[in-house]
């Protein structure tokens, strides 16, 4: 698993909203490797299939 990708900040394409990657998890139904994310503005947090996550949903974005 992509450690690395922790704190990295990412814009959703279709929606525009910014999350920021906050861990790594695996998905309980699938055993899926998978991200967790955070959308700063609500602190809701969610997670994604790293394959799903990574196949051109997101952009990741640099913090000035």
């Amino acid at each position: 698993m992509d450690h690395q990708m922790i704190g990295t900040v990412w814009r959703h394409l279709k929606t525009g909203h910014i999350y920021t990657v906050i861990g790594i998890c695996r998905l309980e139904a699938t055993n899926a490797p998978a991200f967790l994310y955070r959308r700063p503005e609500d602190g809701i947090t969610w997670a994604r299939d790293m394959d799903q996550f990574l196949d051109g949903r997101f952009e990741q974005v640099e913090i000035a």
